[in-house]
């Protein structure tokens, strides 16, 4: 009956959703702390999104690495980065697409101006992030989505910050989403060692 078939379609949304809270508990419980290496991001973000798309076959979806700056390196825990960008990436094919069209989404790398932080941002072309919503992203447990639960992008920052680095989010002109990771470029933390030196007299 189309009453039983409304209810078990409501139980497995519910367990669907519970699985999830369950993973990224376990994903929080189970981190440890940071251990960085100098990454060169291009060829790590490449292999990065083989990877993926290996487990996420993107039919009609379009997902691509843009180097920007191919060269970029960052001091940072790659099984870290696996995981922020994954999450980003699951993302970005959830909720980033417009309307029923295939996804369009851009992992690109670059650097900030001062050429301190090495920048990978994940860009989609869906609907974008009502302002009120922006504020409370990352907050645990919060969610606009029924099939969400909130622990995604909160995992996100814990593990950015326990690298020394930023995450940010902001709108797409013509639409769409962008979270920026901000990671510490290995000259940057050289320069700071440096200055941490006594100078040497005579």
């Amino acid at each position: 009956p189309p009453t039983d078939a409304r209810l078990v379609e409501i139980i497995n949304n519910h367990c669907v959703r519970m699985n999830g809270i369950v993973e990224n508990v376990l994903q929080l419980s189970r981190r440890e702390r940071a251990q960085p290496e100098n990454l060169r991001l291009g060829p790590w973000l490449e292999e990065f999104l083989l990877e993926f798309k290996h487990t996420h076959p993107p039919g009609q979806d379009d997902i691509r690495v843009v180097l920007d700056k191919p060269r970029a390196q960052a001091l940072v825990d790659p099984s870290h980065l696996n995981q922020v960008l994954w999450n980003l990436l699951r993302n970005a094919l959830r909720y980033g697409r417009d309307m029923d069209r295939p996804a369009e989404i851009k992992l690109r790398l670059s650097q900030n101006d001062k050429g301190d932080r090495a920048v990978i941002e994940v860009i989609d072309r869906g609907p974008g992030i009502p302002p009120k919503v922006q504020q409370r992203l990352f907050e645990p447990f919060f969610t606009t989505h029924a099939d969400g639960n909130g622990l995604g992008l909160y995992l996100v920052r814990q593990l950015v910050q326990a690298n020394q680095g930023e995450v940010e989010y902001s709108t797409v002109p013509g639409g769409g989403s962008c979270f920026r990771v901000l990671l510490v470029a290995p000259q940057m933390t050289a320069n700071a060692a440096a200055a941490a030196r006594p100078a040497t007299i005579g």
